[in-house]
């Protein structure tokens, strides 16, 4: 499967003088130190000895049906996720005071891969303390991300009846895009010494994002020239990534109102199966001004 989108991180929100502000508005961009990613994920089949899933054809009313071969007896040891990544991704984010203690947090983010437009965004609340010298807040909700994807599977339908068993091979091939909704938790540290236009911020949280969730639907025209006929059980395909995110960074004011943002999201995931890489490093610039 070859998916293409970009990894969809949590608002970083800043507080400094809340008590002063209706609203902060953010507009940043982000990069990615990985462009592809390669793993397995999800079920596979049984394979031959030489890796691949083998079948016998048959002919029925002049349209090919496809029977496992049984000899697919071992595990398939190889990859099945290609994850490409744009270079770069554009965010835009609105922190809406609800009071004193709590605010609402908007987003949306967009980029382009392979020459198609992918959006995104974010829902969320957070809650925050704001003390003498700086300041603690902790946000949780939802991100929302488009993904392309390109999908080849195979579905093995059971027949069982009367007169025995028996299994049939669909072949599939699905181009289309999807958009997945994810939960995400954060909890931000940032200074604010008086008198220092330069404070820091870290930040660290957990949150999942949909690699692949949807149902073969395309039979595959390579293996079916003349079209098919016959109903195809739901078989849904799904894999999640997670990850624990660390964000270092500092922060300078411009003025009470105006800040810009510069940090590093250290991102460990924590759930595909081998996966090339584990460790994704974005860096990322944000513009703050409050309202």
């Amino acid at each position: 499967m070859e998916i293409n989108g970009p990894l969809k991180t949590p608002p970083l929100n800043i507080t400094k003088n809340k008590l002063d502000e209706n609203a902060t508005i953010s507009l940043g961009v982000s990069t990615s130190n990985s462009k592809e990613l390669n793993g397995k994920v999800g079920s596979h089949t049984k394979v031959n000895s030489a890796g691949y899933f083998q079948v016998d054809t048959l002919m029925v009313n002049d349209q090919p049906v496809y029977k496992d071969a049984g000899n697919n007896n071992y595990d398939f040891a190889g990859n099945n996720l290609q994850w490409k990544q744009p270079d770069f991704t554009v965010f835009l984010n609105a922190d809406l005071n609800l009071s004193r203690l709590f605010s609402i947090s908007l987003g949306l983010n967009y980029s382009v891969q392979d020459q198609k437009s992918l959006f995104g965004g974010n829902l969320g609340f957070g809650q925050y303390n704001e003390f003498e010298t700086g300041a603690i807040r902790i946000d949780f909700g939802v991100n929302w991300q488009q993904v392309n994807y390109i999908v080849s599977s195979v579905v093995v339908t059971e027949i069982k009846n009367n007169n025995g068993n028996s299994s049939t091979v669909t072949f599939f091939k699905d181009i289309d895009s999807k958009t997945n909704i994810n939960p995400y938790i954060t909890l931000t540290y940032n200074s604010n010494f008086d008198g220092s236009p330069i404070n820091f911020f870290i930040s660290g949280g957990y949150f999942s994002q949909s690699i692949i969730n949807y149902s073969p639907s395309n039979p595959n025209t390579n293996y079916y020239p003349f079209g098919i006929t016959h109903t195809i059980v739901d078989a849904r395909r799904e894999s999640t990534a997670g990850f624990i995110n660390l964000t270092p960074g500092i922060y300078y004011s411009f003025s009470e109102n105006s800040r810009i943002n510069i940090g590093v999201r250290f991102l460990k995931e924590t759930q595909v199966k081998s996966l090339n890489k584990t460790l994704f490093i974005l860096p990322f610039l944000q513009y703050d001004i409050s309202l």
